[in-house]
């Protein structure tokens, strides 16, 4: 198992943690250039921004994927980003036994 590429059937079939582009946490090394690409693509646009418009124009904030193996970058939302999202819809969230709406 050790030397079939992450993306092969039998290490898909063999490990249950698998999803598509990400094994235990991997990406191939296509899936990692082609997110590197559009993070220095990205900066390349907001450079081009800069220069080309007034002194005081909002930039837009810089494009991060965020990568598998990255486990710092993943957060929970709040229940406020959830009632935002579900367009004030009722959000429960359980803490304990007390269940919080």
């Amino acid at each position: 198992m050790k030397g079939l590429p992450p993306d092969s059937a039998v290490f898909r079939e063999a490990n249950e943690n698998w999803a598509w582009g990400t094994a235990e946490g991997q990406w191939t090394t296509a899936e990692e250039l082609l997110a590197t690409l559009i993070e220095v693509v990205d900066q390349g646009n907001r450079l081009v921004i800069m220069a080309n418009t007034k002194k005081g124009t909002r930039v837009p904030d810089p494009i991060e994927i965020p990568r598998p193996y990255d486990r710092a970058h993943r957060r929970l939302s709040t229940i406020e980003e959830q009632r935002k999202f579900f367009a004030g819809a009722v959000v429960t969230q359980r803490e304990g036994d007390e269940t919080v709406t």
